[in-house]
């Protein structure tokens, strides 16, 4: 056994994912403590700044309302995006298939992503009226924009080589659509899908806040005009959650899909 050998250090045997999650935690738990210290130390006032164990405390003891508000808001947001979906891919292929179409509707998709939520939900508000169906469309005008634009340029821009090779053999626009466009526009269309949840998210609580009877945009608002920092913190908190859940969540069904593009490796 040379010296070398021996003075070697050993390679981390920690998967660079846990690595990650871990650094986050501490990070985060850091961040908590922070916190925690300095409003006792400074001795901030409850309605300004809670500190992270009230709460903690006030979300344990409100959970049955948050639990039922999560719930809203997740149903509406999952709504949502599955609308957003639909009409992305519609629009998407409808672009690629017809230039004309996609010249028109480039600019309006754009001038679509320009307006606030906070400015189109009170017209919602008056075409739709209080209605899931506002808070649904409040997710869909936020959605369906990184949706749209990643399958658009995914279904654009496929693999140079293996275009040149279906160029060569003579395929038909339809078999270089099915098998070489679509195909190769899946992982773009993936990664849209996971910035469009989280849009979704965020277009649904901004729908709760502003016209609707529940979720957790709606118990923030209550909250926050009662002065109930905490509650509204621990309602804050949850949504940030979710958003984060429902982003891994994508990411897993996205490795899942995606599994036959990691090269094999051979012992």
């Amino acid at each position: 056994m040379t010296q070398s050998s021996l003075g070697a250090p050993k390679p981390s045997r920690r998967p660079p994912r846990l690595r990650q999650a871990t650094e986050i935690l501490i990070a985060v738990v850091l961040i908590l403590l922070l916190w925690e210290g300095a409003v006792r130390w400074l001795q901030i006032k409850p309605y300004l700044l809670p500190a992270p164990s009230a709460i903690w405390q006030t979300g344990w003891e409100s959970r049955r309302y948050l639990a039922q508000h999560l719930l809203a808001t997740l149903q509406t947001t999952v709504t949502g995006f599955g609308a957003a979906l639909g009409l992305a891919g519609l629009l998407a292929l409808a672009m690629h298939w017809a230039p004309p179409v996609a010249r028109i509707l480039q600019p309006l998709t754009v001038v679509s992503q320009t307006l606030p939520t906070a400015i189109t939900a009170p017209l919602l508000l008056i075409w739709v009226g209080f209605s899931f169906t506002t808070k649904v469309v409040a997710a869909v005008l936020n959605a369906f924009f990184p949706i749209l634009v990643a399958l658009y340029d995914g279904l654009r821009r496929p693999d140079p080589d293996a275009a040149l090779l279906f160029a060569a053999a003579g395929a038909s626009r339809w078999q270089r659509f099915w098998k070489l466009e679509l195909p190769g526009a899946v992982p773009a269309l993936l990664s849209g899908m996971r910035v469009g949840m989280v849009s979704a998210l965020t277009g649904a609580v901004v729908g709760e806040w502003i016209v609707g009877k529940d979720g957790l945009g709606f118990w923030a608002k209550s909250m926050a005009s009662q002065l109930e920092t905490a509650e509204t913190f621990a309602a804050v908190g949850l949504t940030s959650l979710l958003g984060i859940t429902l982003y891994l969540l994508l990411g897993l069904i996205e490795r899942f899909l995606l599994a036959w593009q990691r090269p094999q490796t051979h012992r």
